[in-house]
């Protein structure tokens, strides 16, 4: 009750849980892809956007470009993770 100056359910939730919530939606549209340390997104001059796996260019049991989206990968390695 008062005390909390008008402020809603998302009234404190500031950058990062914005940021976080649009992270989630893209992953949930893309899968691993969006954010997988060997895909590379490719933008075409109509402005669709595609997901170009670079494990393809080695490894053919993997898809150059994969259908979206991507639940499970025996590739995937989510960026940042130091390997």
């Amino acid at each position: 009750m008062g005390g909390m100056g008008g402020m809603g359910r998302t009234g404190g939730m500031g950058r990062m849980g914005r940021m976080g919530r649009m992270e989630k939606d893209e992953r949930s549209r893309i899968g691993l892809c969006a954010d997988c340390l060997h895909a590379r997104t490719i933008e075409s001059s109509r402005g669709s956007v595609f997901y170009l796996c670079l494990r393809a260019e080695h490894d053919p049991a993997y898809k150059k470009y994969p259908a979206l989206p991507v639940r499970s990968c025996a590739g995937y390695e989510p960026k940042g993770s130091g390997v």
